[in-house]
């Protein structure tokens, strides 16, 4: 992945072969986009490591929906509330509702 986020030939083959039709005419802008944050771009980013603590393990479900969540809320576990997942279509609300 880092390779091709640094090459502009690669990438525009990875992007024409993984992308939806709908969005290949875009190609162009995407490998523009990228080449010109490719020195920002940092192989220890793309890694994936596994969760260092247990309780990042329960990410799945939004705290109000429990749909799927990927937006932790670093409010609440500063505040000894614990594991306050939110998907994006809570975040605002709970920000509002919690924080404000």
């Amino acid at each position: 992945m880092y390779h091709a986020l640094n090459d502009s030939e690669i990438l525009t083959k990875v992007l024409e072969q993984g992308l939806e039709d709908e969005y290949r005419s875009e190609v162009n802008s995407f490998v523009k986009l990228f080449m010109g944050i490719k020195d920002k771009i940092k192989k220890e980013d793309l890694t994936i490591y596994e969760p260092i603590f247990t309780s990042n393990i329960q990410k799945s479900k939004c705290s109000i929906c429990q749909e799927f969540a990927n937006i932790h809320c670093v409010n609440c576990s500063n505040s000894n509330i614990n594991n306050v997942w939110l998907c994006v279509d809570h975040w605002r609300h709970h920000k509002t509702e919690a924080h404000s």
